[in-house]
């Protein structure tokens, strides 16, 4: 684990009045902490979708079961617990084509489809079963980019470590200032918005949301399933501290 001091600080000098955030007394000093830490993944999901479109709706439906029965033996044999594997419920659809030169609509048959969702929990296990599966034109299949399912856990344990390194910082400003520190005020994990009373400007963090890839694999080709690598995770801890002569 290690803690990564980045921040952002602005001594203040606030008296109470209209403000996103109500503070009374003298001068004040906000500033940011991380803590991080590298956990390996433990979650590797597949998503997996059955269909087939035919006028004869009863039996794309059995084909579609046989199949949806199939993957789900294979999944279980490579070794995933019944627990993480969720079926979803059959979806059914008209399909239905407007002819270009007499505008008249020609019923081409019911869309029938089944999606299913594996939480596999380890990338052996992941690898056996594609080495199993057979993909047919029906068959369409999407590996998400795996993850810690404990992740939130693992950050709030994160804060505590989170919230020294805003101290560590602070105590460098106020030191540089000629200041001493005094107590927090307030500690979020969310940006705090803080305008200064009568100057009319606003300080405001912005926070980052990360985004999740999704890669599909055409419907005759697998997809590619490399080393895991160790995850990331970082607490950001936010805090306004008193400065006290």
């Amino acid at each position: 684990m290690k803690m990564r001091m980045a921040f952002a600080a602005v001594l203040m000098a606030m008296s109470a009045g209209a403000s996103a955030q109500v503070i009374d007394g003298p001068d004040y000093v906000y500033v940011s902490g991380e803590a991080s830490t590298k956990v390996m993944p433990d979650k590797f999901p597949l998503g997996l979708s059955v269909s087939r479109t035919s006028q004869d709706v009863d039996a794309a439906r059995r084909d579609i079961e046989e199949q949806v029965k199939a993957f789900v033996m294979q999944a279980r044999q490579a070794g995933i617990e019944e627990d993480d594997i969720d079926v979803r419920d059959l979806d059914v659809e008209r399909i239905e084509k407007e002819d270009d030169k007499s505008g008249k609509v020609a019923y081409i048959g019911h869309s029938v489809t089944r999606n299913l969702q594996f939480d596999f929990r380890n990338v052996q296990t992941l690898r056996k079963f594609l080495s199993v599966m057979r993909l047919t034109r029906d068959v369409e299949i999407a590996l998400d980019e795996p993850s810690v399912e404990s992740e939130g856990e693992v950050r709030r344990k994160l804060l505590a470590d989170a919230v020294k390194s805003a101290r560590a910082n602070a105590e460098l400003l106020a030191t540089a200032a000629g200041r001493k520190l005094g107590p927090a005020h307030t500690v979020s994990d969310k940006p705090i918005r803080v305008r200064a009373d009568n100057s009319g400007t606003t300080l405001d963090s912005v926070a980052v949301l990360g985004t999740r890839l999704r890669r599909e694999s055409a419907n005759d080709e697998l997809p590619v399933v490399v080393e895991p690598k160790s995850v990331e995770i970082t607490a950001t801890a936010y805090v306004i501290f008193r400065l006290v002569d």
